[in-house]
């Protein structure tokens, strides 16, 4: 298989960790959500859509202990949890089940959070809830109109055996 990318846009801005096909920022400023979501977007990124276990576990790997702001929702409709970037109905899911969550405590908790004090799982928090937050952002361009986001995390939660660059900028990995 043959992705298509530009060869100067796999390398992340500085600040930013990269992991598979997208860039991570980690704030080490306290927002809410919804500035967090803006702070975000003004870099040019996303605040976090996680797609799966292993983008999950690199999350809980890299964040600090502390919690963090990701991009899911339910303000829409209570307990349809949507990435609000994309509008995306929320399917894999990291919930804390120990609460369990979400919750929704006090009748206002609509944003996603990732939680250091349940090991990292995931909890519903009060919107205007000061917190660090992460974003992240593509590291190459779809030429071909798919989503190869989606297509490479499959992969890479398969396992991707070896990937390589030619020298017309291409990655063609090897499965």
């Amino acid at each position: 298989m043959i992705l298509g990318m530009r060869s100067d846009s796999r390398s992340c801005p500085n600040g930013w960790f990269r992991n598979g096909t997208k860039c991570y920022f980690f704030s080490e400023e306290l927002k809410t959500w919804m500035d967090a979501k803006l702070a975000c977007e003004d870099d040019g990124g996303i605040l976090v859509e996680v797609e799966s276990k292993c983008e999950n576990d690199f999350l809980k790997m890299s964040a600090s202990e502390q919690w963090h702001w990701l991009g899911g929702t339910d303000e829409q409709e209570e307990n349809v949890w949507l990435w609000s970037p994309s509008q995306n109905l929320i399917i894999f899911t990291n919930w804390n089940l120990e609460e369990p969550e979400p919750n929704n405590l006090n009748g206002n908790e609509n944003c996603l959070a990732l939680s250091s004090a349940y090991e990292f799982a995931w909890y519903d928090g009060t919107c205007n809830t000061l917190l660090l937050f992460i974003c992240e952002k593509v590291t190459w361009n779809n030429t071909y109109g798919i989503n190869l986001v989606t297509i490479v995390n499959a992969i890479t939660d398969i396992t991707v055996n070896k990937s390589e660059k030619s020298s017309n900028g291409r990655i063609v990995i090897f499965l």
